[in-house]
């Protein structure tokens, strides 16, 4: 995850700056997303809210503004894994919100055909959407570190052209002194 994300966890109360007490970064970014879709399970009405078509697209799914962060671990998610009672919840929330989206307004079962093929296209692109945003993150934060170390390496570059200007008088002194 990265920095500006870390900080916008911070800032939001989601996260306790440099204590032995926080969360895993994975597992807060987890229990957030699982919160976000409980919560959107309980809503009669969600509008155009982003539902994660399958796992791979929930552990992509990165909203800056909610606190979600993106993993590669598959563990992270497994039914069996550290985080297993997130998963049971995950599985719950999404069970729910599959079971509401499959009910229209009418109270009969089953979507058009178009309108799950059109659900499932947004969301295959809301989840490349949220790939690209983290990737986005983590290149701006890369630029930030490739930045700072070459303020360092000017500074250092700086430092060693003083020394040189410093020595090559006295260099000068030795050679018009020492015979040829």
């Amino acid at each position: 995850m990265g920095a500006r994300l870390r900080q916008l966890l911070i800032s939001r109360g989601a996260l306790m700056p440099d204590t032995g007490l926080q969360e895993s970064l994975e597992r807060q970014s987890f229990r957030l997303k699982v919160e976000h879709l409980e919560a959107l399970a309980a809503q009669p009405n969600r509008g155009q809210a982003y539902i994660p078509a399958s796992i791979a697209a929930f552990t992509a799914w990165v909203d800056p503004l909610l606190g979600f962060g993106s993993w590669s671990s598959p563990n992270i998610v497994a039914p069996s894994g550290r985080h297993s009672d997130l998963r049971r919840r995950l599985d719950e929330a999404l069970r729910c919100l599959n079971k509401q989206a499959d009910k229209p307004p009418g109270g009969r079962r089953g979507r058009p055909v178009a309108h799950s093929q059109a659900l499932r296209e947004v969301q295959k692109l809301a989840a490349q959407n949220a790939a690209l945003l983290n990737e986005k993150m983590e290149l701006n934060a890369a630029v930030a570190r490739l930045r700072d170390s070459l303020r360092i390496m000017q500074d250092r570059e700086r430092h060693l052209v003083d020394q040189l200007n410093s020595i090559l008088p006295f260099d000068r002194q030795l050679r018009s002194i020492s015979p040829e």
